[in-house]
């Protein structure tokens, strides 16, 4: 017991005596915490804020059908592709789009290739192996 008093007396008259070094090193704690925990944020929020503002661009070109068609045949797609000089796509993903019920609630479905989808949105972030 008497060890543990001295321990403790030792310490905190250690501390009383060097204020100013314990100032210092609360401050060097302090700015370390709030610089770590700032390089977090940044580190996990960046992507996000990054994605967002590329939806928010949206696509550069954009087929739908017209008339009364609910669809465009895969040649359609074809040929226009055919227009666009080959070292400027980088990517065709077609989106298709359906009102679905689950439950009797609706819901909108979309459908794409994965493969494609991929090389048009490289931001994603996507854990264990794409489909």
């Amino acid at each position: 017991m008497n060890r543990h008093r001295f321990y403790v007396k030792m310490v905190v008259s250690s501390l009383l005596r060097r204020r100013s070094r314990m100032i210092v090193a609360l401050l060097a704690v302090a700015i370390g915490a709030t610089i770590l925990s700032g390089l977090i944020t940044i580190y996990y929020d960046i992507p996000r804020q990054m994605g967002q503002e590329f939806r928010s661009y949206g696509t550069n070109f954009v087929l739908v059908p017209g008339g009364n068609e609910a669809t465009i045949d895969p040649e359609t797609v074809r040929k226009a592709l055919d227009y666009l000089p080959g070292a400027a796509l980088i990517g065709a993903a077609p989106y298709s789009y359906r009102m679905v019920k689950i439950n009797e609630q609706p819901f909108m479905a979309a459908g794409t290739s994965l493969g494609e989808a991929r090389k048009t949105s490289p931001y994603w972030f996507f854990w264990g192996r794409w489909p």
